[in-house]
């Protein structure tokens, strides 16, 4: 089962764990994207913070974006073991045009 919402990726960030990863002996690193999540005539709902993905990390850039979700149990972190959505892809997205006769700004003379 996924949901998904459509957001708009403002900022792509690396993090660094404060602690060493036994295995390699390095800090853990993972990418976070600082988003606004948006309804669907394009208006932010509210802006937050994304955790990107192993397999997306890569590929993340700013851009508006339908972020697919499932629910799943992360193995690191504060929420290890917890049931919460994670983000499972993005697929560009092109918001529609305004509607004919909507509302818009007056032109600034």
């Amino acid at each position: 089962m996924s949901f998904s919402s459509i957001v708009q990726v403002l900022l792509v960030e690396e993090q660094t764990s404060k602690k060493v990863n036994p295995e390699t002996g390095v800090p853990n690193k993972w990418k976070v994207a600082r988003c606004a999540l948006l309804d669907d005539a394009g208006e932010v709902v509210t802006v937050g913070r994304l955790r990107v993905p192993r397999d997306m990390s890569e590929t993340i850039a700013k851009g508006t974006f339908r972020a697919t979700f499932a629910l799943g149990v992360p193995d690191y972190g504060d929420s290890k073991g917890d049931i919460m959505a994670m983000l499972t892809a993005l697929t560009p997205h092109q918001l529609r045009a305004p509607l004919i006769g909507a509302a818009t700004p007056a032109a600034k003379a």
